[in-house]
Order: structure tokens, then sequence, then C-alpha cells
């Protein structure tokens, strides 16, 4: 016996929220508000970009002037937040990619006597994830049980920081769900 099993689902639902305490209620779970270009470029004007210094040496690893090009750059390729500059993120308002998964299963069954009656053993082979085991990128799985995302942009004490290069992907790649995994399995029949 051969069987497939096809599995596919939306992604899980997300939220992007600011890393820091905007409204200051000892929370981390303010939703970003989604500035155009030219609220990047009066948010740099305005001095709200610091510097991002190396911590050992003191020496400016990321200049303001490079974190608001960066930033720019990724509120334009991220599929939601492009489409909604000048707003704030609404709460799960975007999911990740649609999931395709296949599973495998073979088992095979024999019989032998066993005294006057016929016995039989069932020998099966499950590979979960059987499209994973084909190509590393299929059947992968960004993340599992509805995840809310922080942005790279993070805010303290009312000066903010661009951490990330412009093509940051903050997708929650989940290694274990993505894997494929095999089992063997045996069932005797009396």
């Amino acid at each position: 016996t051969i069987g497939l099993i096809y599995t596919g689902n939306s992604g899980s639902p997300y939220s992007i929220y600011v890393n820091g305490d905007l409204n200051g209620d000892g929370g981390y779970n303010d939703l970003m508000y989604i500035p155009t270009d030219a609220e990047v470029d009066a948010m740099l004007n305005k001095g709200l970009f610091v510097p991002v210094t190396n911590k050992k040496t003191g020496a400016v690893t990321k200049t303001p002037e490079q974190q608001a090009a960066d930033f720019k750059q990724w509120l334009a390729s991220e599929k939601y937040i492009k489409n909604h500059r000048g707003e704030y993120y609404d709460r799960n308002a975007d999911n990740e990619d649609w999931e395709n998964r296949l599973d495998l299963h073979i088992d095979h069954k024999f019989g032998f006597k066993w005294g006057k009656d016929i016995r039989y053993i069932q020998i099966g082979l499950d590979v979960i994830n059987f499209t994973n085991m084909l190509n590393k990128k299929w059947g992968a799985t960004l993340s599992q049980g509805g995840y809310n995302y922080y942005s790279p942009l993070t805010y303290s004490k009312g000066k903010y920081q661009f951490l990330r290069d412009g093509d940051f992907d903050m997708r929650s790649y989940s290694d274990y769900y993505s894997r494929w995994r095999m089992q063997l399995s045996a069932k005797l029949t009396f």
C-alpha cells in the first residue's frame, strides 16, 4: 500500500510591533506605525535616529543616514507594509505565505502460518514532510502557532535605531517543523 497525504494551509497571522516601549506602559506590545519615506526623512532630520556603535570600541558601525536608508528599503519590501504607509499596522493584518507539505506512507502485509491459523505482520514506513526530503526548500514551515513579530526598529527614550540591513527578513523559519522525519512500524495481527 502506498499513500500520499497533502496538507496545504495559509500561513499564521502576525502583527509587527516596535522593539521597545513606545507608550511607556511597561509592555513591548506597541503596534508599529508605518512611516512614509518623507516621515523617515523627517525623523532623520530631527535627530531621532542615533548611531549604532561597537560596545567595545565605541566606533560607529551604522550612521543615522545608513539606518534611514535601510529602514526605507525594508518598508518598501514587506508585502503588507509597503501598501499601508502612513498607518499603524493592524493586529494580525497579514499572514505568512501559503505552506505545502506532502507525507508518504508505504506498508506491506505478510501472511504466515502459525499452528492452524494464518497470522499477519504489517511493516510500514512513514516519511513525514516527504517533500523536504526531496528538496530542502520544499515543505518549509515559517512559524507555528501564530507568532507576532518585532520589527528591526528599536525604540528607547525617544530615539530610534534600525539595526538590520534593508533586505532583512524577519520571518521565523521553524527548523523543527520543516525537517523531514521517518518512522518504521510493525504490526502483528493475531
